[in-house]
């Protein structure tokens, strides 16, 4: 008898081709039954179903329910979505990716596994659905493409579709995991490039121009069609893991939630927040118009920060987490507990220092490869790959409520030190 496969090993081996006509029945019916409470209206401009061979379909990824839509508004047609490698090792999903012949792609890498499988499916005329920011958004608003998108897309030189998505994030957001229902949502799909477009353009005019067409703020969208959800009097819970900063004394992680109240626990300042998302301020209180301009003046507040201050340095203490070899997790566990430690984050990079499995274990991610941290569920966790490997980091215990700073802080120190997953240029004002 062979030696058993890893989970790891099987995924690079699994044989990634369109899946088959029974399975994209079954996926198109399942979520048919889970989408009609989303209120979802679908505008198709041009028809994939009309296309002849393969295709790319890019989307703006905005909440975990997201293929729920893309699978409504391509049926009939067959594809492979393309997804986070450590989702595979969810017990929660592994067989429906196995069976939806779902390719798993290492976040903000270069992904040989993932590269041959799309040649594949490609070749045989089969149609990639991916999302090029890499992950749902922290604040309702877009990612920059991960670098190398329109080197990707320029190579093959087939036609590009996008699907755009408006509303997912109101419905289920990072900050929150309760399904907050009532509002609508929509999908429209259009071709975006056709192979002469592609051919006439440089891989940096097409990450422009995608950076140009995502461009979106859920919470901006939000007040402008003011859509009433059923928020149960819970409007403000957890948002503080955003909104962690006090907008009139600047302390950090001062911000307290209580259920449609968010207020600061040093100088009393606050909001409560209804169920338009709209925030109506405590009299006298300074709040930003909407959460998403919150986070930009958190930023704005770390960017002064680290480059007025060369020894700048933040620690948290952890569990650390790391993936199954042989089994699924239970349910939807991200990982099995390994371990725990100290993280830091400096001008030197993402360093972890404590044990794994028992032992010590200690290590540095520099910022010529860390963009961001990942956080795949909610700012409760956070996760990061070093080398092949994968980990979950979760605060312990009193060390709750700053996984929103420190994915701010990993990507202005990356942006401060090398720069290569660049902001836009239309927030150019923040660093001035």
């Amino acid at each position: 008898m062979g030696k058993q496969m890893t989970i790891k090993e099987e995924l690079a081996k699994r044989n990634y081709c369109t899946p088959s006509g029974f399975m994209s029945s079954v996926n198109y019916l399942l979520t048919s039954f889970m989408g009609p409470k989303y209120k979802c209206e679908y505008t198709v401009i041009d028809d994939i179903n009309k296309e002849e061979g393969p295709a790319f379909v890019i989307f703006n990824h905005l909440s975990r329910f997201d293929h729920i839509f893309i699978n409504q508004i391509m049926h009939p047609r067959k594809y492979n979505f393309v997804a986070a490698h450590n989702e595979f090792f969810r017990g929660a999903q592994y067989w429906l990716f196995k069976l939806g012949k779902v390719i798993p792609k290492t976040n903000f890498t270069t992904d040989k596994t993932t590269m041959k499988a799309i040649r594949k499916v490609i070749g045989e005329g089969g149609t990639i659905v991916f999302a090029p920011e890499g992950m749902t958004p922290m604040d309702g608003k877009n990612h920059p493409v991960v670098p190398g998108t329109g080197n990707m897309l320029k190579h093959y030189g087939i036609p590009v579709y996008q699907i755009e998505l408006r509303g997912q994030f109101m419905v289920a957001s990072k900050v929150c995991l309760d399904e907050r229902l009532g509002g609508k949502c929509f999908a429209t799909i259009r071709r975006l490039y056709s192979h002469e477009d592609l051919a006439g353009m440089t891989a940096k005019e097409i990450d422009d121009d995608l950076n140009r067409r995502f461009r979106h703020d859920e919470f901006e969208w939000q007040k402008e069609h003011h859509y009433k959800y059923k928020l149960k009097g819970e409007s403000c819970k957890n948002l503080e893991d955003l909104c962690f900063m006090c907008p009139n004394c600047g302390r950090y992680f001062s911000m307290k939630s209580d259920g449609n109240k968010l207020y600061c626990t040093e100088c009393g300042n606050g909001t409560y927040m209804d169920d338009y998302y709209d925030f109506i301020p405590f009299e006298g209180s300074r709040i930003p118009e909407t959460p998403s301009k919150w986070c930009d003046i958190e930023r704005m507040d770390i960017i002064r920060r680290i480059r007025a201050d060369e020894n700048y340095s933040f620690s948290i203490k952890v569990k650390l987490g790391k993936l199954p070899d042989y089994k699924p997790t239970k349910g939807s566990d991200t990982s099995i507990p390994c371990g725990e430690g100290v993280v830091t984050i400096d001008h030197d990079g993402f360093h972890y220092d404590g044990t794994r499995d028992g032992e010590e274990f200690k290590f540095t991610r520099s910022y010529d490869t860390l963009f961001t941290i990942l956080s795949a569920l909610d700012f409760k966790y956070f996760d990061l790959y070093y080398g092949t490997d994968f980990y979950d980091f979760f605060p312990i215990e009193g060390e709750e409520g700053k996984v929103g700073y420190i994915q701010l802080l990993v990507e202005e120190m990356h942006r401060l030190h090398a720069n290569k997953l660049k902001n836009f240029s239309w927030y150019d004002y923040m660093y001035e």
